[in-house]
């Protein structure tokens, strides 16, 4: 493989992994894990900044449902790991992908760029395909209201970096677009972490080998994690920490 050339993880991704695709959305950045470049992989896309979220349009709720239940999670900092999580979730076909094309979302640009009427769209389904309750999943509560949409989280910024890094420049297997719920598959945390060695394994094979870039270039570690080969890419390479 080369070293010269999307993790996820999580954590859209997240791991932001869209979620960066989202987002799309604890402890300390120090809980990342550090695979070596033996075939870990998931995307790059140069970082285009932040972007304020807005309140989800309610008409745009998606049918699908996620796989697994919903679970409302707060608001949690980038390398935030689930230390119960026994097993890493293998790559899915996106049961929410034809719902985000038709409302009109196109996934082929970054999260800044959306109109504010396309992000209205696209925030239903992230909160189907990271399995959260509603859109306290990423936002913060207003002092009147469930959410405020101006206030910046650590979980509006990683899903919109999941989007820009995830979503937009990856492709499945087959050169078809994904969405969050290809890695997330209706549950925030997809990344088991205890064990080093079976989670290099697992990247390689699902975000290595079942990933392709829309560039056309090869996917490698390097495509996420970069060369020289940096295993902090939230915090360091998409600057994402506190």
């Amino acid at each position: 493989m080369s070293t010269t050339a999307f993790s996820l993880r999580l954590s859209f991704v997240a791991s932001a992994a869209l979620v960066s695709l989202a987002a799309a959305c604890g402890p300390s950045p120090s809980t990342e894990v550090a695979p070596q470049p033996t075939g870990t992989a998931t995307a790059e896309s140069p970082s285009t900044g932040t972007s304020t979220t807005a309140t989800p349009d309610p008409t745009a709720a998606p049918t699908a449902a996620p796989t697994a239940s919903p679970n409302g999670a707060g608001h949690v900092e980038p390398g935030h790991a689930e230390a119960a999580k026994k097993a890493s979730t293998p790559l899915a076909p996106s049961t929410l992908l034809a719902e985000v094309k038709a409302a009109g979302v196109p996934l082929d640009k970054p999260f800044d760029k959306l109109s504010m009427g396309q992000k209205k769209k696209v925030m239903p389904f992230f909160v189907k395909a990271l399995g959260f309750k509603d859109c306290t999943g990423c936002h913060a509560p207003g002092k009147d209201t469930p959410i405020d949409p101006t206030i910046e989280t650590a979980d509006t910024k990683m899903a919109e970096a999941m989007w820009d890094h995830f979503v937009v420049p990856m492709r499945a297997e087959d050169k078809s677009g994904i969405f969050c719920d290809s890695c997330h598959v209706g549950s925030e945390h997809v990344l088991a972490r205890s064990d080093r060695e079976a989670l290099e394994k697992f990247m390689e094979d699902e975000y290595e080998h079942k990933l392709t870039r829309a560039d056309g270039k090869e996917n490698s570690c390097t495509t996420c994690h970069g060369d020289p080969f940096e295993p902090k890419i939230f915090t360091k390479l998409w600057k994402l920490g506190h």
